[in-house]
């Protein structure tokens, strides 16, 4: 058992989490930067990248499953767009700061001076590790649970329709023109990217063609 077993950190975030590890190596794998893992080697066996990729996957089906059952009227692009307003890196990145896991993070010194430890992405990647944890840790069923509890009231914020904004998806739906309902591959196609600081943030403007005719768009 690791030195991280005995610590009041994994207590803690336990009880932030409301899941009680079998095995909290999981969890302090799913902490671990690939910056800390590259400076930590002879000590720390893995970096959390691989759980990231399974956390992703494990979220995007509870989230589906919950709304499918939670909005039994609304359509396929309908659901589509309140899982995006939920299962995104501003949302997962302010559920991690919501949940005060930040601080736990183990990353590499370079990434520490850098401020990594307030970046959204790095918090996003980091849920979903955890999540991941959790599932390897107790199965599917309980990793749904957890999931949930925490993600609740997005889910119920996802009701208004006024609160999902989805560039790619208004592009794809303006792009149909009266297809059926299906974007034919090559309709639109990526002809260039300016990316614009707009005050602390960044925006991306993306130009494409449509048809042959220019548009530009935000994502």
């Amino acid at each position: 058992m690791s030195e991280f077993a005995e610590t009041d950190d994994l207590k803690t975030i336990e009880s932030r989490l409301g899941h009680v590890f079998r095995k909290p190596d999981l969890l302090e794998s799913a902490l671990t930067r690939r910056s800390f893992w590259h400076e930590n080697r002879d000590t720390c066996s893995e970096n959390n990248e691989r759980m990231e990729f399974l956390g992703d996957a494990v979220l995007g089906l509870v989230i589906a499953d919950i709304l499918y059952h939670r909005y039994p009227d609304s359509n396929e692009g309908d659901l589509q767009k309140r899982r995006a307003s939920i299962v995104n890196r501003s949302a997962l990145a302010r559920l991690m700061r919501t949940l005060g896991l930040a601080q736990f993070i183990r990353m590499g010194k370079g990434d520490e001076i850098s401020g990594c430890r307030d970046r959204d992405s790095i918090l996003a990647d980091t849920l979903e590790a955890i999540i991941a944890a959790i599932f390897i840790d107790s199965g599917f069923s309980r990793a749904y649970q957890v999931v949930e509890r925490h993600f609740f009231e997005m889910v119920e914020y996802a009701n208004d329709a006024a609160n999902i904004d989805d560039s790619k998806s208004r592009l794809q739906e303006h792009s149909e023109w009266g297809r059926c309902g299906t974007v034919a591959a090559g309709l639109y196609r990526l002809v260039g990217v300016n990316r614009k600081s707009i005050n602390v943030g960044v925006n991306f403007l993306v130009p494409v063609e449509v048809d042959m005719n220019r548009h530009n768009d935000i994502f």
